[in-house]
């Protein structure tokens, strides 16, 4: 591992004792880098102001990407096996709180704008693993033409985009319906081969992605694509490095710095639960100030019909990447409809700034029971002759306080 400095591009430090370094994220603080070290099943953090190994993490097999979340204090690590896993390792602690499961062969990894959500590239079935960071559990796989490899998200949050390697081309992903909006071809003419590594720049305007090409191929270009347009101009790379050996292509790009929240957030931004009638229905929720500065702020509840209580109406003062713990409890009314539902908005208003700094939370609750029917008897038999037909009465009972329709076969 070889740390440069910025302004003059010296060498100010190598790290060499780490095995297979592979993917690398900061805190939000920078203070660390975490390291994935692909011989050993760990993650080495180093510590940035001494480069020394601050930490080694025991993790599973083949760690290939590091991504951090940008205000929870959470790193994933991606590991590249057939049936692949996430690590999430707490930096607060240096330790794995939980393992995640992910598609077969997991490439690369990044996390959406707003934190709620972690995507994973899937090489070995085609997909893209869509998982909620608040539940840590997959919310949904969108299926691709051809093998991915990277990720890049678009400032705005709407737009996923994912290489895809076998057909020299990239997947437009729409992240409010997980859904494919559009297949781009790079290079019509086929120059462009095996895209790779991707980026996005800073202001939106521009995706570029690295053609690695293949073993043999003369070609090796970088593409840069409007993202407006999706048309692109194909900029060449050396084929050979200067002792003349074949160049095997570029593998990744980066363009911005890694991604860490400005302002206020309450997470989760969304939650919902299901409660019987005269039940409590209660609720976790983390403000977190990264707002750059020391603040109080208050809390208020919107409208809302059931009856809703919160821990606390103000927390503070919190200085910069400090965080404040609430619940709120919403209580289910004995007549209210089964399978009704009421919401209610939170929202933390800075002090300072209120102006500035807002932030809400919807909370969904759901009046509900399981579903109470039964059969009687649980069993139905007889003994008689050929061509005789014996009727019997099978009765079904619903009591769970809702129509149902119920079909037996």
């Amino acid at each position: 591992i070889i740390v440069l400095d910025r302004d003059t591009h010296e060498v100010l430090q190598t790290i060499s004792d780490q095995q297979g370094p592979a993917g690398i994220a900061f805190t939000q603080d920078s203070a660390y880098a975490l390291i994935g070290s692909n011989y050993y099943g760990e993650v080495v953090v180093i510590d940035m102001s001494t480069f020394a190994t601050a930490a080694v993490i025991d993790t599973a097999e083949s760690p290939i990407s590091v991504v951090m979340h940008p205000y929870l204090p959470a790193a994933y690590v991606v590991h590249r096996l057939y049936e692949g896993s996430v690590s999430v390792i707490d930096t607060l602690t240096w330790t794995v709180s939980q393992q995640v499961k992910a598609g077969s062969n997991p490439h690369h990894a990044v996390i959406s704008r707003d934190g709620s959500h972690l995507y994973l590239s899937n090489k070995g079935n085609n997909t893209v693993s869509v998982i909620d960071t608040r539940s840590l559990k997959q919310e949904t796989e969108v299926r691709l033409d051809a093998m991915p490899r990277d990720l890049a998200i678009h400032p705005d949050g709407l737009s996923l985009y994912v290489t895809q390697s076998w057909g020299d081309a990239f997947a437009i992903i729409d992240t409010a319906t997980n859904e494919v909006q559009q297949t781009v071809d790079v290079d019509p003419g086929d120059s462009f081969t095996k895209p790779w590594g991707m980026d996005v720049t800073c202001d939106g305007g521009t995706l570029i992605t690295t053609g690695s090409g293949g073993w043999g191929e003369e070609t090796r270009q970088v593409a840069l694509t409007d993202t407006g347009t999706l048309t692109s101009v194909l900029l060449p790379m050396p084929d050979r490095d200067e002792d003349g050996y074949p160049d095997t292509g570029a593998r990744d790009v980066a363009v911005c710095p890694q991604y860490v929240a400005e302002g206020i957030f309450l997470f989760p931004a969304a939650q919902s639960q299901r409660a019987g009638r005269g039940e409590d229905a209660v609720y976790e929720l983390i403000l977190f100030n990264f707002s750059g500065k020391e603040d109080s702020y208050a809390l208020a509840l919107g409208a809302h019909a059931w009856d809703s209580v919160l821990s606390t109406d103000a927390v503070g003062p919190m200085s910069h990447g400090e965080s404040a713990v609430m619940t709120m409890t919403v209580t289910v009314p004995q007549d209210a409809d089964w399978y009704a539902t009421d919401s209610v908005t939170l929202t933390a208003t800075s002090a300072a700034e209120p102006e500035t700094y807002q932030e809400t939370a919807v909370l969904i609750t759901e009046a509900y029971a399981p579903p109470a029917m039964t059969v009687s008897p649980l069993s139905l038999s007889s003994t008689q002759d050929a061509g005789e037909v014996v009727g019997q009465t099978l009765d079904v009972a619903n009591g769970a306080g809702v129509d149902l329709d119920f079909e037996i076969g």
